[in-house]
């Protein structure tokens, strides 16, 4: 990660922290944090901190979120996460592929991780932060930043097309993310969510770290 992604990455962490200390005097009229099954869908920002990988600028990624978990009191939830990312786009050697090949080309990583969090609350009225600890399984896949053709369904003819890329590696590995965040309860069943988060992979992964700005909409039943 360069200094200007780093930079970016920390503050956004510094206002999230910022906000988490603006506690109004009103906000602690009302108790929010009720017990119970929630859902939460959003978007993503991926600031990369790759290592060793040979290419010195990723681009930021873009991607969405989707949550469902269980409050089983004010300070205790746990949740299935699943997040994708797309587009950590970079200029890369074709020699590095195959020694056969010259010159450079733009390639795309994107991501999908599936993790179980453990949320631990601090219930303050209308701001509810926690601290988020996380671990599951994600999936990388290096393609074409271009696309080699497009894929319909259903057929060849069908209503349906999107862009097909030409895959060029791909792996699976364990994952775990730690972070800090808050929801912003406009009533008791509707809240914005906001957190950021440390993804670290391992085994084959394991160069490929990035900081996760998350932001979404949460419903409690």
């Amino acid at each position: 990660m360069n200094a200007r992604k780093k930079i970016r990455a920390y503050l956004l962490i510094s206002a999230l922290m910022i906000t988490l200390s603006s506690l109004p005097g009103q906000c602690l009229a009302d108790n929010y944090a009720n017990p119970g099954t929630y859902f939460i869908f959003g978007g993503l920002t991926g600031f990369e901190d790759f290592q060793n990988t040979g290419v010195d600028d990723f681009k930021d990624a873009w991607g969405i979120e989707f949550r469902v978990g269980h409050r089983f009191n004010k300070y205790l939830a746990a949740e299935g996460d699943l997040g994708m990312m797309n587009g950590f786009d970079a200029t890369i050697n074709l020699s590095d592929l195959d020694p056969n090949l010259s010159g450079t080309d733009k390639v795309t990583l994107d991501t999908l991780i599936l993790t179980a969090n453990l949320k631990a609350h601090l219930p303050l009225g209308r701001l509810d932060p926690y601290a988020l600890i996380g671990a599951g399984i994600m999936y990388a896949n290096v393609r074409s930043y271009y696309p080699t053709g497009s894929v319909c369904w259903p057929g060849y003819y069908g209503w349906y097309c999107s862009d097909a890329y030409a895959s060029i590696d791909d792996a699976t590995a364990f994952v775990t993310k730690f972070g800090v965040g808050t929801d912003i309860h406009i009533n008791r069943q509707w809240a914005i969510s906001l957190d950021v988060s440390y993804v670290v992979p391992y085994s084959k992964l394991s160069d490929l770290r990035y900081t996760s700005f998350a932001w979404g909409v949460r419903y409690a039943f």
